[in-house]
């Protein structure tokens, strides 16, 4: 019994010991298992950390709490090969477009790339030209051929998919594509891709060109996101190589301005250079020109001198021709008289000869008193003292004065005399007509006596204006044209026709007769009118005379008429100042008292006259006769409170004073009234040379006046 139980101990104890070792052994196989999975996932996660393999996974044959951790733990480094994979091919495509300088270069390079990473039959990319269209700049596997030629390379924003893109600027991503939108070619065969991509490449909310991609399945996540981060890589790079172009770009063209800037230094430098030689010329210019002065200055009081003379000489002069013609004429009027009584005849007691003997005393007697005429004639006209009345002349009448005074004349000659008048002629006009028939009874009759055959025509027609190189006449004129078919004058002889005692030739006088006195008067007469006298000719073929004079059908005075400045201040040398207080308001006056007013011409008489009519006003005047005494005066009379400046001066004309005077900021706001008779110019012209007001020559005190209100008054 007791072995039995002995026995049965030594059993339960094997027994125990054998639970006891499976127990172990069982222990230790089920904590292998757990933590062999622990130890691979720590040994990899390390491995991980020191850079190791990441294509490791782990293996686990249970299905427990320890395969959801080796599964979840495989997934994380499926998730971190991705990312890891996504990051090199970043940095890759990073180092890539780092080495591109130009845009197309870039996007080519991109695209290439792009479609090796995400294994793409197709892409393409648009580049924005301006922000107004996209352009095709680079693709991979672009088709070509029918019916792919129709495929377009350019897009405006909002048009199509491409341009949508750009508008909404976002992705767009097309599955189930319908069949033949676009075939990927092979050498070995073709297919059509299911899905379309299109991204926009933006940098700070620009966009700065689309990607279009096609692929046969659709995009995964990791692929969008992928190609996000690219897209934001291109941005970049694009952005940089245009910012880059056109820093060359102003880099160049700073150069280019560097270089203008180098040449234009080197010009200014010169140009300082000859500014200097200019300054010392100038300066030796001014000695000579104060040399001059003095010179200047002292013909100046030799020629005043000799004015003061020549106006007593005129004067003795005047007398004694006024003295002559009484004396002569007395005496030659009873002899015309008493040779025209013996030429009658009426007694019957005298001869034929005798009687001849008569009749060639009363003609001879008749020329001398024509030739003193003549000689009183010019020297009134020289002194300015020949009167001008101004009335209505009769038009129509002239036919039939003119008729009776040549037409026995040109009989006698058999010469055809012709008067024509003009249908739009008026009836009436204003002139002086009995200066107006002494000039075409000269013209006419120089017609007749040089003429020995053929004809002389007087015409009569009307003119808009009249332009020539010697005087201008604004507004309607008259033209009286006396044309001739006799000996003609020689081209040299057509200017000293008009002065006194002048015939062209010696032979015409010696052969015609006449004292050469007609023309010269007539001329004069013709400038009093307010117009002028023009002469065309070649020898031996005739000679046409024409007088144009303005017309004027209510007299007010012809201010429209513009002639040769010395023939206006003879015309208008009497007029100026003559100054009736009365025609003006005592208020309009009383503006001009104790005002100063500086007169700058070189024509003595235009001065005179100026200065008579200001001073009876209560101003006070001074004169200068150009523009270097001008700028005298302005230094000297700084209480001068308007200038009267005539244009043409010797020495310094009106428009260099007028320009002397604004570049002094004293006299910037002096107002300068300029006198011209250059009917070329217009006021605007005088105005922006740096002139108040403008005057036309001849000048009318009353235009003077109401310029000198305007500028001077209160």
């Amino acid at each position: 019994m007791k072995d039995s139980n002995t026995q049965l101990l030594y059993m339960m104890y094997a027994l125990w010991a054998g639970a006891a070792l499976i127990t172990i052994c069982a222990a230790l196989i089920i904590s292998k298992s757990i933590v062999r999975p622990i130890s691979q996932v720590t040994h990899i996660i390390s491995d991980i950390v020191k850079g190791g393999n990441m294509s490791q996974r782990i293996h686990v044959r249970s299905n427990d709490e320890v395969r959801q951790l080796a599964d979840t733990t495989n997934e994380l480094l499926a998730q971190v090969g991705r990312q890891n994979w996504a990051k090199d091919h970043i940095s890759i495509m990073s180092t890539l477009l780092q080495s591109s300088d130009r845009v197309e270069t870039a996007v080519q390079f991109f695209i290439h790339k792009l479609a090796l990473i995400m294994k793409l039959p197709y892409g393409a990319v648009f580049i924005n030209r301006d922000g107004s269209e996209l352009v095709k700049a680079a693709a991979f596997a672009d088709p070509d051929g029918e019916p792919w030629n129709k495929v377009r390379d350019r897009f405006l924003p909002g048009e199509g998919l491409v341009g949508q893109c750009m508008l909404e600027q976002r992705m767009i991503i097309l599955d189930d594509i319908p069949p033949n939108y676009v075939r990927i070619e092979s050498g070995l065969g073709d297919a059509e891709p299911t899905t379309l991509l299109l991204a926009p490449v933006m940098f700070e909310g620009q966009v700065l060109g689309v990607i279009e991609l096609a692929k046969f399945k659709p995009f995964d996540e990791l692929e969008i996101q992928l190609l996000e981060q690219l897209n934001q890589q291109l941005g970049v790079t694009l952005n940089s190589i245009r910012s880059k172009m056109e820093i060359q770009q102003l880099y160049h063209e700073s150069q280019t301005l560097n270089e203008e800037l180098q040449s234009q230094t080197e010009e200014l430098q010169t140009q300082t250079e000859e500014l200097q030689a200019h300054s010392v010329e100038m300066h030796l210019l001014n000695e000579r020109l104060g040399a001059q002065k003095e010179a200047a200055l002292i013909a100046a009081s030799e020629l005043e001198n000799y004015a003061k003379e020549l106006e007593k000489s005129s004067k003795y002069k005047s007398q004694f021709l006024a003295n002559m013609s009484h004396e002569l004429r007395t005496p030659l009027n009873s002899m015309l008289i008493l040779s025209q009584i013996l030429s009658e005849n009426k007694q019957g007691n005298l001869t034929e000869e005798e009687q001849h003997y008569a009749s060639v005393i009363h003609n001879s007697g008749s020329e001398l008193l024509n030739l003193i005429n003549d000689i009183l004639d010019l020297s009134k006209v020289e002194a300015g003292k020949l009167q001008i009345e101004m009335d209505l002349v009769n038009l129509t009448e002239l036919p039939e004065l003119m008729e009776g005074y040549f037409s026995k004349s040109a009989e006698s000659k058999n010469l055809e005399f012709e008067i024509e008048m003009a249908e739009d002629l008026p009836d009436m006009m204003y002139s002086d007509g009995m200066r107006l028939h002494q000039i075409l009874r000269n013209l006419l009759s120089n017609a007749i006596k040089f003429t020995e055959s053929g004809s002389v025509k007087l015409s009569v027609k009307k003119m808009n204006s009249i332009v020539t190189s010697d005087f201008i006449i604004s507004g309607e004129v008259i033209a009286f044209s006396v044309e001739d078919t006799g000996i003609g004058i020689a081209a040299e002889h057509l200017q000293p026709i008009f002065e006194a005692f002048q015939q062209g030739e010696e032979t015409t006088a010696r052969r015609f007769g006449g004292t050469g006195l007609g023309l010269s008067i007539s001329l004069h007469l013709a400038k009093l009118l307010g117009g002028y006298i023009t002469v065309e000719s070649e020898e031996g073929s005739g000679s046409i005379f024409v007088l144009y004079l303005p017309l004027v059908t209510e007299y007010g005075g012809s201010e429209s008429l513009f002639v040769l400045p010395e023939v206006a201040a003879a015309a208008s040398h009497t007029s100026l100042s003559d100054i009736r207080i009365e025609e003006y308001e005592l208020d309009e006056l009383s503006q001009l008292e104790h005002k100063t007013v500086l007169i700058v011409d070189d024509d003595i008489r235009n001065v005179y006259g100026l200065t008579n009519a200001l001073e009876k006003l209560q101003m006070t005047v001074h004169t200068a006769q150009n523009g270097y005494e001008c700028l005298e005066v302005l230094n000297k009379q700084s209480s001068i409170n308007a200038v009267l400046l005539d244009l043409v001066m010797p020495e310094m004309d009106g428009i260099e004073t007028m320009k002397r005077i604004r570049e002094n900021s004293e006299w910037s706001d002096l107002p300068i009234i300029v006198m011209s008779s250059n009917a070329m110019r217009d006021k605007d012209q005088f105005l922006a040379d740096g002139a108040n007001g403008y005057i036309h020559k001849p000048v009318h005190i009353h235009e003077v006046i109401v310029a000198l209100q305007k500028w001077v008054g209160n």
